[in-house]
């Protein structure tokens, strides 16, 4: 049992790959319209920013509404946390890669290709001219840029994120789902995999959590609230509340939440905002 993440450049053939890859070892596929059908699940409004994403133009609506609503960075990591409790899956996109890092039994890949190679391969797949085709493959790469610097403050092109990385210009398909296959296949799976499961889905909910306060207090990268998971239903919350009726806030919404049985408080007030 293990999880692959896989982030790819649009035309990269990481989709293709990944599904060679999530066949023979039998993994289920998370697209991103499996995370937008779990988005809608947990928050409708959530949701819709996820399709807003998909439709804006590079730098428009989708930036300043993730980073208006950092409630939404939160919602990402639990329903990342949430699809690693299941195992054997294959993650595209969506942070995975750095909501899991350094976990132990989750394997990281990037798929990429020069540009103009990729831009000829979307004028064949979808009989565009170079031009238009340029602009997809340009407008999709600064759409997931965006998203992820957006969202976790990270470059999706730092290699250290990654266990595997692929340029296609010279590897088939094939070959590079096997070079994918061989190494999971060889990967250290921890032996307590059922609690590594349980932590995943403790920090899914401590990360619901943390998102249903971020929607009722301000939050700031001064200012910010943190919730940690100490064990099935026991939460911590940490960082910083202006006032004690933001604190009183945080705890009782944190407390009310379904499945939480405990909070432990290390929230401090403070009335700086720098």
């Amino acid at each position: 049992m293990a999880i692959i993440t896989v982030s790819r450049k649009v035309g990269s053939w990481g989709e293709t790959i990944s599904k060679l890859v999530a066949e023979r070892l039998g993994y289920r596929i998370v697209t991103p319209e499996d995370f937008h059908r779990l988005a809608e699940v947990c928050d409708p409004s959530f949701e819709k920013a996820c399709r807003t994403f998909e439709m804006e133009m590079p730098g428009g609506m989708i930036e300043r509404f993730f980073l208006r609503e950092p409630a939404y960075a939160s919602l990402f990591e639990s329903l990342n946390f949430q699809l690693a409790a299941e195992g054997d899956v294959v993650i595209w996109g969506r942070g995975a890669q750095i909501v899991l890092a350094d976990q132990p039994g989750v394997f990281h890949v990037r798929v990429v290709a020069p540009f103009e190679l990729r831009v000829r391969r979307i004028m064949e797949k979808d009989s565009l001219d170079y031009d238009v085709a340029a602009g997809v493959v340009k407008r999709f790469d600064q759409q997931r840029r965006t998203m992820i610097e957006a969202i976790y403050h990270k470059d999706r092109s730092d290699w250290g994120l990654y266990d595997l990385v692929i340029n296609t210009a010279h590897i088939a398909n094939d070959t590079a789902a096997n070079m994918i296959f061989e190494a999971v296949t060889k990967l250290t799976i921890p032996e307590d995999w059922e609690e590594k499961r349980k932590r995943f889905r403790d920090l899914s909910l401590a990360k619901r959590v943390e998102s249903a306060i971020k929607l009722r207090l301000h939050t700031g990268p001064y200012r910010n609230i943190e919730a940690d998971a100490k064990g099935p239903g026991q939460i911590i919350l940490k960082g910083f509340v202006t006032d004690k009726r933001s604190l009183d806030l945080a705890l009782g919404i944190a407390a009310g939440y379904p499945g939480v049985t405990e909070v432990e408080n290390r929230l401090k007030e403070t009335t700086l905002s720098f």
